[in-house]
């Protein structure tokens, strides 16, 4: 089986992969400059960062993936909006427990399309254990929050940790706590290739990575987002941290109170497909999507694979629009060969990036088609 072949078999298996994205949306928001006569293609996983671009409103935003799963949640968030208020809606995301699941999923499930009614039938219990917590690899990051991070941080300290606007108390606290030597030995064991292969990502997906010290380097990045931006209102860090989100006017955008009602009639511009993103392009004339949220999804590709992907996508969307994707461990970006169709926006991406609230990422980047 070839390599592509084997990272579409792993992202087509119907189990929840990611029941939340772990991209920053305001590298998107403010990266790919939406205007209203955008159509917006975007890699689904969970939805959060596809909705969030829906709020600057643009004629359609696209959600597409393979996994079947993760259209399922897009699905479930798209009925939820159309049916429910906001609190019972946060109470089908798992966020707040206000509304039995039961009742609020009896409300949406006759607005979702098949297969996706046949998901949800079949797996309420994901809904009842809380859907922002069911992803496979929001289960790994629960698990080193309540073995590793609970018992060492006070609620009191995490609580003044976590509003704080930067300065020298973020450094002090992360020299006290998070560089003491068994953390660190902790952090880079659990964040290592073989555990992450095994419980937060899959072994295939790991297939073009050259870091040699995988931990090391997310305990690097942990630490520049601990230290070097402001812990306050950093709801990627917050859930991280409690596996929680305190306050929904400062959480993710899909959850604002403030956001929902102008999204719910937002909702006849979101669609959701399970396909590949190539042929979401042959489904329309050419010129038709203008921008594209790409994920990291660079990463899965070898170099050859990457460039072809880009021309597609380059010839087939339109001319101006802007691509938007992130390197993780695989540097991945647009190559001289690609300078006919596509632009990078190196200093723009990077001044974006510089202040990505999430500690995952190595790289972001923004092409222009051109």
């Amino acid at each position: 089986m070839s390599n592509e072949r084997e990272i579409n078999s792993v992202l087509q298996e119907g189990i929840i992969r990611y029941s939340q994205v772990w991209e920053d949306y305001k590298l998107l928001s403010e990266g790919l400059k939406i205007k209203p006569d955008d159509h917006i293609l975007s890699i689904a996983s969970a939805g959060c960062n596809a909705l969030a671009m829906l709020l600057e409103e643009p004629a359609s935003v696209t959600a597409v993936d393979l996994n079947p799963s993760q259209t399922a949640i897009c699905h479930l968030k798209k009925a939820g909006y159309i049916n429910l208020s906001h609190s019972e809606f946060v109470s089908l995301m798992g966020v707040r427990k206000e509304h039995s699941i039961q009742s609020v999923y009896d409300k949406v499930k006759e607005d979702l399309p098949d297969d996706a009614r046949g998901f949800w039938d079949k797996n309420l219990a994901l809904l009842d254990y809380g859907l922002v917590h069911c992803g496979r690899l929001e289960k790994y990051f629960r698990v080193f929050q309540e073995k590793f991070i609970k018992p060492l941080v006070s609620d009191e300290m995490m609580t003044k940790f976590l509003a704080q606007d930067g300065g020298d108390y973020q450094e002090e606290f992360f020299q006290k706590v998070f560089a003491e030597p068994n953390f660190v030995q902790t952090f880079k064991q659990y964040t290592s290739r073989d555990m992450i292969a095994e419980h937060g990502r899959d072994e295939s997906q790991f297939k073009f990575v050259e870091v040699q010290d995988v931990g090391q380097y997310f305990y690097d990045r942990f630490k520049f987002v601990c230290t070097d931006l402001p812990t306050r209102h950093n709801f990627y860090m917050e859930f991280l941290m409690l596996s929680e989100y305190r306050d929904l006017n400062h959480g993710p955008a899909y959850l604002k109170p403030s956001n929902f009602e102008k999204l719910k009639a937002l909702m006849p511009r979101f669609h959701v497909v399970t396909k590949g993103l190539d042929a979401c392009i042959d489904d329309h004339e050419q010129g038709h999507y203008s921008k594209a949220n790409l994920s990291d999804l660079f990463e899965y590709l070898s170099e050859e694979q990457t460039e072809g992907f880009m021309r597609t996508l380059a010839t087939g969307m339109r001319k101006g629009g802007r691509l938007a994707y992130w390197n993780l461990l695989v540097d991945r970006k647009c190559s001289e060969s690609l300078f006919d169709v596509l632009k990078p926006n190196e200093s723009e991406a990077k001044a974006l990036w510089e202040h990505d609230r999430a500690f995952f990422y190595s790289a972001f980047h923004l092409d222009e088609i051109i």
